[in-house]
C-alpha cells in the first residue's frame, strides 16, 4: 500500500474535525473532543498504515467512538420534540446507517481480493460516519 494510494483517507480522516468543531460551537465537549481524537489518530495511521500501536490505538479508538455517537444518537432521537426536520433527519440516519455498514463491509471485502477501489468504499464510509457524527452532536 503506498501512500498515494491511501491519500484519500487521509483527507476524509481530517474531515473528523468538522463534527469536532461542530460540537464544541454546540457545548458538546465530550463529543468534540472524541472526534478531534478520532480525527488525529486516523490521520496518523492513514500517513503510515501499517500494524503497530498507532492501527491498534486507530481501531479501539474508532470503536469507542462509534459506540458513543450511537448511545448519543438514539438519546437525541427519542427527545422531545420530534420537528418534521427531525424526523427527516431519524430516517436519513437510519438510512445512512445501513449503507455506513454496508461501504465498510465492501471496503473489507475489496480490500481482501486486492481491489485498489477498497479506498474510495472506506472514503465513503467516513463521510458517512463525519454526516452521521455531526447529525448526532445536532441532536444531542
Amino acid at each position: 500500500m503506498t501512500n498515494q494510494t491511501v491519500l484519500p483517507l487521509v483527507l476524509s480522516s481530517t474531515f473528523f474535525t468538522i463534527p469536532g468543531i461542530y460540537g464544541y460551537q454546540k457545548g458538546h465537549i465530550g463529543l468534540s473532543a472524541c472526534s478531534f481524537v478520532n480525527a488525529t489518530i486516523s490521520t496518523l495511521f492513514w500517513l503510515n498504515p501499517v500494524e503497530g500501536v498507532i492501527r491498534d490505538l486507530d481501531l479501539t479508538i474508532s470503536t469507542i467512538s462509534f459506540f458513543w455517537f450511537a448511545y448519543y444518537g438514539f438519546r437525541g432521537a427519542y427527545k422531545e420534540p420530534k420537528p418534521p426536520e427531525k424526523i427527516s433527519d431519524i430516517i436519513l440516519g437510519q438510512i445512512l446507517s445501513m449503507t455506513l455498514y454496508g461501504s465498510f463491509k465492501t471496503a473489507c471485502w475489496l480490500y481482501h481480493i486486492g481491489d485498489p477501489y477498497w479506498v474510495w468504499y472506506h472514503f465513503a464510509f467516513h463521510v458517512q460516519t463525519i454526516y452521521l457524527q455531526t447529525k448526532t452532536i445536532k441532536y444531542a
